[in-house]
């Protein structure tokens, strides 16, 4: 059947109890965010999806979100 659409995809990881969203913001507006899966017992997480607005500078956003 493939991979499910992009939206599908965010839809299940929003009710996902394994996922922790990041948000980063720059005077009071989401300029990126990243979502990790985590695994309790294989104690790993996973980057399921990681997005940066153009306007949201540098890739400081990027490494912000990376290092929570």
């Amino acid at each position: 059947m493939g991979t499910p659409p992009a939206h599908d995809r965010v839809r299940r990881a929003l009710v996902d109890p394994g996922a922790q969203w990041v948000v980063a913001e720059r005077e009071s507006r989401i300029v990126g965010l990243v979502c990790f899966l985590i695994d309790l017992e294989q104690r790993l997480a996973k980057i399921a999806g990681l997005y940066q607005l153009p306007e949201g500078g540098d890739t400081s956003v990027t490494r912000e979100l990376l290092s929570f």
